[in-house]
């Protein structure tokens, strides 16, 4: 194996490509190549193994192109022959391993594609995947004859978001929607101590201003960390002579007028816009907002982590003065019109909705972080957004546009109990809190879905109930904004005497070794198992370190 990419001319160049999950394995007339789908101008890491040896290996049969399937939270794996790295894939990916799994196994003794393969013949090569693999969203012919008359395979894009995969689509040219990207900068491990705001002003699908306000923090918050000072190097003598925190969000919230805000681990610039805010006993301002962070990881774009200097350089840019609010401020603007360019999208929140993700919000009396929430996705590009087609030797042509979903009420979609209920692990630890208990769910228990906590609670032995009944042991409530029926039945049951525990989201989140601070920010709990998409832990291809 080598760990160089195979050389050829770009003007000829003729590859199968399949699309996994942050990877793409590429066959060429002389190679199997594995790569991250998006190249950074640093190394791509690319690891190929000449195709006459894997064509060797298969037919010698000490490989075999069997592949385990991927459940809700885990990949599957799809092994590589001549030690390249093992494929993984989502659910949405399945049926591009299988077709790369078929693709393998048919190398075997006296096939055509065998003899193909050996002789590095590309037209024998892209026939059998016109006529085994065609209308497989995920797996692309790029150039090569089409004299044979096979039909030529593209990715169906609309059909991969219905499955709830989203492939690389060709750079959209239309206008990117208005939006400000925002940063903060705090003096102290509390996040409401603000002293500096960042903001980048996208107009036309372009950063048109930048704006930077230095302030004291709100009052009880003005104290100052070496920690943070090594970090972003403002002292309070810095900000001593500046206005106070409540003058300059004036103007920040001046400058943002009606715009969707952009920003890289958002829950932390929001729960620190709206900390501060609360501190200064000034009203918070309505505000909706998306996270980059949050989209690079739906994405699953295969780069070393998901920090902004790392996302800055994949985007084709430098953070030169990292924690500086206004620099990174740029950096997470540059990051957002990447991403929506790339997936053909033209505005923050339709980015936001094909990712199945909701927008975040302030100022509606409570504060609403960004989640993973599948009722929030559509089946195809969203109206208004101008997708294209992949990159491969098939026509390119917009994605008939699905209408969103209206969601009448986020406060309830938060909270909603999700249809399918888990069946206990017979074979958890029975010395566990929750094993052989009867629990339920009730409120709102951000950053994580109950569809993702009922997992994880069956995975400790513990029998799931929708409603507070009788045999109830556990009722887990959550933050809401009033006393939910479910805790007042569950109350008045205990009073009567059953045996009932009322515990908060705090003590179902330590009993599952999770650490919901970490999770929001994209770091692993300390046992909490990987999985993608509701922000529990980080996704393949991530560090598992935060954002910054």
């Amino acid at each position: 194996m080598t760990s160089t990419s195979p050389s050829f001319s770009p003007s000829t160049f003729e590859a199968i490509e399949f699309e996994l999950t942050g990877f793409t394995v590429q066959v060429t007339a002389g190679f199997l190549s594995v790569f991250p789908r998006i190249n950074t101008s640093s190394e791509p890491g690319i690891a190929s193994a000449p195709l006459a040896a894997v064509v060797r290996e298969v037919q010698a049969g000490s490989y075999s192109a069997a592949l385990s399937e991927p459940t809700r939270f885990l990949p599957g794996q799809l092994a590589l022959p001549c030690g390249l790295p093992s494929a993984r894939f989502m659910p949405s990916r399945l049926a591009v391993a299988e077709a790369l799994s078929g693709f393998l196994s048919a190398l075997s003794k006296g096939s055509s594609l065998a003899d193909g393969a050996a002789t590095g013949n590309f037209t024998v090569l892209a026939d059998w995947i016109r006529s085994n693999a065609a209308g497989v969203g995920g797996v692309t012919v790029l150039g090569g004859p089409s004299s044979t008359g096979g039909a030529t395979v593209s990715e169906a894009i609309a059909e991969q978001l219905a499955l709830g995969g989203v492939g690389k689509r060709t750079e959209g040219s239309g206008t990117i929607r208005d939006f400000v990207a925002f940063d903060v900068e705090t003096a102290n491990g509390d996040s409401g101590s603000v002293i500096q705001m960042g903001v980048a002003v996208v107009r036309g699908g372009e950063i048109k201003d930048r704006h930077s306000w230095l302030c004291r923090p709100p009052k009880g918050l003005d104290y100052f960390d070496e920690d943070n000072i090594a970090v972003h190097g403002i002292t309070a003598a810095d900000v001593a002579s500046e206005p106070p925190f409540a003058e300059q969000v004036a103007k920040f919230i001046q400058v943002v007028e009606d715009m969707p805000v952009v920003a890289h681990n958002a829950r932390f610039d929001f729960t620190a816009l709206d900390r501060a805010c609360r501190a200064e006993g000034i009203e918070v301002p309505k505000m909706s907002f998306a996270c980059t962070y949050m989209w690079a990881r739906q994405l699953q774009l295969g780069l070393a982590n998901l920090k902004l200097p790392t996302l800055t350089k994949a985007a084709g840019s430098e953070l030169e003065n990292h924690h500086d609010a206004t620099a990174d401020a740029v950096a997470c603007a540059e990051i957002a019109l990447w991403l929506m360019r790339r997936q053909g999208v033209d505005s923050v929140e339709n980015l936001s909705t094909q990712l199945s993700l909701t927008m975040g919000s302030v100022g509606a009396g409570r504060m609403r972080n960004v989640r993973y929430d599948p009722s929030a996705g559509v089946s195809g590009a969203t109206e208004g957004s101008s997708a294209g087609g992949s990159a491969g030797a098939g026509a390119n042509g917009p994605a008939t546009p699905a209408k969103s979903r209206r969601r009448k009420n986020p406060k309830w979609d938060a909270a909603k109990t999700p249809d399918k209920i888990p069946d206990p692990n017979p074979d958890a630890d029975p010395n566990g809190l929750l094993f052989e208990q009867r629990v339920t769910l009730t409120g709102d228990f951000a950053p994580y879905d109950k569809g993702f906590l009922w997992e994880k609670i069956a995975e400790a032995g513990a029998n799931i109930n929708k409603g507070v009944t009788k045999k109830t042991t556990i009722l887990v409530a959550g933050p809401w904004d009033s006393v939910t029926s479910k805790e007042k039945r569950a109350r008045q049951l205990r009073d009567e005497g059953q045996e009932i525990e009322i515990w908060s989201e705090k003590d179902l989140f330590n009993a599952l070794s999770l650490s919901p601070e970490e999770d929001s920010a994209g770091t692993p709990g300390s046992g909490g198992q990987s999985a993608a998409g509701f922000g529990s832990t980080a996704l393949p291809g991530d560090d598992g370190q935060p954002p910054f």
